[in-house]
């Protein structure tokens, strides 16, 4: 996968749920306008546009679902189809399915008063959410929140290429793998030895001593659902592990075989209701890019011979865990309404694990999802068998269900939901070599760290693409992918192997929780500051599954404040729990004493990253000449607290530095204007602040020269948008200053090629042509002719032609002229484009018909006329006729004869006509006399 902008920022903002009473706006809303004006949209990306969400209090009555003509709405309650009406409502439907046999069950939970009201695409939803809210007996009204998969384009294997000298490690090594997969050895995030350059030995799960330290490789009883895209249920490497619902399998199709409210749904179901019909949701599956990606991470099969290997993929004698398939969308993400009933579902029929590898909201959790996870972690594992919505039987591997997501890729420390929320375990990514990976979220809701891999991200972040994360690929394929999308899967798969191990009666989805969250290990490197308290317990590592909490808690720490310029180094050898294991963080608090007095604390949470008696650095940067107080203790990775140590140090004064300029602003032409076209620099890769070490930072400012030209935003204080705005040029220059005042400043020439307008047009048609006949004929355009731009002079027109089929016409675009030629007799199609500076374009057609062939050909003979156009003389050639005399007679388009002459062919049969230059411009047929056979053929004259 390319690490560009696309998947650094598939960060997606959008709002929490909102109470019937009290709608809320945030992140992702716009203001809007006319009739709407006190109203918001919400972003086309994060919200679904046309549709609202609510929830009924337990009071009220189910609402009549169905599609209607609008302004007749009939849900069965007057006061919401009034309402309704004004929204241009067509349609309501159910977000969560009936489920068959389960259908108590659902109802205890609620699911059964959710709805989907379609409205008017022009109203704004937060019209729709404030009008519905003022009704009695709705308790939530919300957008449907769309999500985003974590994970961008993918590499697959065939486009790869691997340095020789790492070709030549995995070949030596291969007869020490665990398992013969031959791509095994590619999976470096499972066992990493460091011999990739670049990459640090132990930035991996410790797959394969983990397989050895629990003493098993997968357990089909571990159901895991893929909740992504589409899961190529019968790739090779994965089908011997996909979940198959037998009674569908073997059932009728079109039928409900196994009373579960689902339809055909053999290896799982799809939960896009713009796919599906409405009335019999199921099994039709479209196999993806990114959840066949996922699947095989989580339980590719092992020891099959074949591609890779999963992480609980068994050992190829059918004892993998098993892969539910669960498409909430495609690889674009373009369903627009996402969800309905996947996590019911999965919990109903037998999934444990849920592996989610997108996000939602930066901002909360909607109430909608978060019914669905509750249900699932609820329910999973137990059936209902006399139907009465209680459960009484566990008929899973463990009572419950367990919900890992990935946190995000835009590289913030704001985790995204559902991995933020509570009750799920958020999962953040790491590199090849052992850092925090540049595009994954930090921060609350982290709970661990997986690898994910890296590709193309950019400058120190640019990486070939072997450090991303390798897997399976739809059409039996393999590929390499990175983000928190590839970190998630991993940590599924530690947990499907963990169950594997202690699946049971009684055994807890809380308590396999517990042993995921403490199975892991610190990064063992320094990290930027940024990253303390935001990477949860570690690094996963399998092989520590099965530690158990110790009886008494970590060591107290044993450290010392040492005074720094502008900073206090706090330091000393790493504590212990009690298993002998480093502690994973510290609880440290801080206070600046003025005149003796410490003021109140401010606390932080440190993250470990040494190892156990490594010496533990922590630089507190502080201001210059101050003096501070300091509290912390250790805890261990199963939360138990050391005692407390107190501190104090004072900082020492240092030398301020202005910022320095790293590199220029290079000089940028904007090919036109609009918001489309802006241009965006992240201020902070071209300026440097080497006091930052002492707790300096820099802020930013612009100006510039001419607002009329360019317009310029800051945005979050450190990127800056330059939006085109007109065709001219502008400076626009850009100050960084650090907290002392000390400034460096550089310069962006900046020149916008033409002004915004509207796409080029075809102001007539081409039309069609009928050329009289074949041979080398010429037909020219003009297409200056046939184009208006609104935005000329100032812009630029480009032109390009296809011909449909080329052995008919061909087709040639020189500057603003369109030459057509006839080859053959037959019919073609030339498209013709035009595009404008900005990338706008317009296209046109002409239909060409070629009456006739080249000319008659006799003795093997064929007429060949040359320069076609011609100017002054124009060559014959009579191929396969040999040498000789040759009648030669020009006709023009009336057939009248005006030109006759004599010419010798050479033993080519070639000879050259002179004194065409005195003919009118125009197309002429020439016909050729040679030993009793004609020869006839067309010639454009300029």
């Amino acid at each position: 996968m390319k690490f560009n902008a696309y998947l650094a920022i598939i960060a997606m903002a959008a709002l929490c749920a909102s109470c019937v009473k009290e709608p809320v706006a945030g992140d992702g809303v716009g203001q809007t306008s006319g009739e709407d004006r006190d109203y918001a949209h919400y972003s086309d990306d994060v919200a679904v546009r046309g549709w609202v969400r609510i929830k009924l209090d337990e009071q009220s009555q189910p609402l009549k679902v169905g599609a209607f003509t609008r302004g007749e709405v009939e849900s069965g309650d007057p006061r919401l189809d009034e309402i309704a009406a004004q929204l241009g409502a067509t349609e309501i439907r159910r977000v969560y399915a009936d489920g068959g046999r389960f259908a108590e069950r659902r109802r205890r939970f609620g699911l059964h008063r959710w709805y989907d009201i379609k409205i008017d695409e022009n109203i704004p939803v937060t019209r729709a959410e404030a009008s519905i809210a003022e009704l009695p007996g709705v308790a939530y009204v919300q957008p449907i929140y769309k999500v985003k998969l974590l994970g961008g384009p993918i590499v697959p294997a065939e486009y790869v290429y691997v340095p020789a000298a790492a070709q030549a490690r995995r070949s030596v090594a291969a007869g020490e793998l665990p398992f013969d997969d031959p791509d095994l050895s590619k999976q470096w995030h499972y066992h990493n030895d460091g011999s990739i350059e670049g990459m640090v030995a132990g930035a991996d799960i410790n797959l394969f001593e983990g397989w050895e330290v629990l003493g098993t490789k997968g357990d089909p009883e571990v159901i895991v659902a893929v909740i992504d895209s589409g899961v190529q249920w019968d790739h090779p490497d994965l089908a011997d592990n996909m979940w198959i619902n037998e009674a569908e399998l073997n059932g009728v199709k079109g039928e409900d075989d196994d009373n579960n409210g689902y339809y055909d749904d053999i290896y799982g179901g799809c939960f896009m209701p713009n796919y599906y019909p409405h009335d019999k949701p199921g099994g039709i599956l479209k196999a993806g890019t990114h959840g066949t990606h996922v699947a095989g991470t989580i339980a590719a099969v092992n020891g099959n011979g074949i591609g890779v290997c999963g992480v609980a993929g068994g050992t190829g004698n059918h004892d993998g865990v098993k892969l539910m398939t669960l498409q909430v969308m495609r690889d674009d993400a373009a369903d627009d309404i996402p969800f309905n009933d996947v996590f019911p579902y999965a919990a109903d029929n037998g999934a444990v694990i849920a592996s989610c590898s997108w996000t939602i909201s930066q901002t909360g959790m909607d109430q909608a999802t978060k019914d669905g996870i509750d249900y699932f972690q609820a329910n999973a594992g137990w059936d209902d068998t006399d139907g009465d919505g209680i459960n009484d039987v566990q008929t899973g591997p463990m009572q419950g269900g367990l919900v890992i997501a990935g946190a995000g890729n835009s590289g913030t420390d704001k985790v995204f939901y559902p991995a933020k929320y509570k009750d799920v375990i958020g999962v953040g990514a790491i590199d090849g070599d052992m850092t925090v990976a540049w595009y994954s979220e930090y921060g609350e809701g982290i709970d661990v760290l997986a690898p994910g891999g890296n590709q193309e991200g950019s400058g120190e972040y640019n990486r070939p693409e072997i450090w991303g994360v390798y897997s399976t690929y739809p059409n039996g394929g393999y590929a390499y992918s990175a983000g928190t999308s590839m970190a998630c899967p991993h940590v599924s798969g530690v947990a499907a192997l963990i169950l594997s191990k202690f699946k049971g009666q009684g055994f807890t989805a809380e308590e396999l929780r517990n042993k995921v969250e403490r199975s892991c290990r610190p990064l063992s490197e320094p990290m930027d500051p940024k990253y303390h308290g935001g990477i949860g317990n570690g690094l996963i590592d399998v092989t520590l599954a099965l530690t158990e909490v110790p009886e008494e808690g970590p060591e107290k720490p044993q450290f010392e404040a040492i005074p720094a310029p502008a900073s206090v180094r706090i330091t000393g050898p790493v504590p212990v729990d009690g298993n002998g294991m480093p502690v994973v963080k510290y609880n440290f608090e801080y206070a600046e004493v003025v005149n003796g007095t410490a003021g109140e604390m401010t606390r932080n949470v440190l993250s470990n990253t040494y190892n156990a008696g490594e010496e533990f650095v922590y630089m507190f940067p502080g201001k210059s000449e101050a003096e501070y107080k300091f509290r912390m203790n250790a805890v261990d990775r199963y939360g138990n607290e050391s005692e407390y140590i107190e501190l104090q140090s004072e900082t020492l004064e240092f030398e301020n530095h202005a910022p320095t300029l790293l590199r220029e602003f290079s000089d940028v032409e904007i090919r036109q204007a609009g918001e489309d076209y802006a241009r965006l620099y992240t201020l902070v890769t071209y300026f440097e602040d080497e006091d930052a070490q002492y707790g300096d930072e820099m802020t930013f400012t612009v100006e510039n020269s001419n607002d009329a030209v360019v317009r310029t935003e800051l945005r979050n204080g450190r990127t800056l948008a330059v939006i085109p705005l007109t065709k001219g040029s502008c400076v626009v220059t850009v100050t960084a200053t650090d907290t002392r005042g000390a400034s460096t400043t550089a310069a962006i020439n900046v020149t916008v090629l033409a002004g915004a307008g509207s796409a080029p047009t075809f102001k007539r048609q081409l039309g069609s042509l009928t050329l009289p006949a074949a041979g080398s004929f010429v037909r020219q355009y003009d297409l200056n002719d046939y184009v208006y731009d609104a935005d000329m002079p100032d812009d630029e027109l480009t032109f390009s032609a296809v011909s449909s089929d080329a052995s008919v016409v061909t087709a040639a675009v020189t500057g603003t002229t369109l030459e057509v030629t006839g080859l053959k007799k037959g019919d073609a199609t030339v498209q013709v484009t035009v595009t404008d500076r900005g990338g706008n374009s317009a296209e046109n057609e002409l239909f060409v018909s070629v009456a006739q062939e080249p000319g008659s050909q006799s003795g093997g003979a064929t007429l060949r006329l040359y320069p076609n156009p011609a100017t002054d003389y124009v060559n014959i050639t009579l191929s396969g006729a040999g040498s000789g005399s040759a009648d030669v007679v020009f006709y023009d388009s009336a057939a009248r004869q005006v030109m006759k002459t004599t010419a010798e062919l050479d033993a080519s049969g070639t000879a050259r006509i002179d004194g065409i230059s005195g003919l009118t411009p125009g197309a002429y047929t020439v016909s050729v006399k040679q030993g009793g056979n004609t020869y006839k053929g067309t010639v454009l004259k300029r």
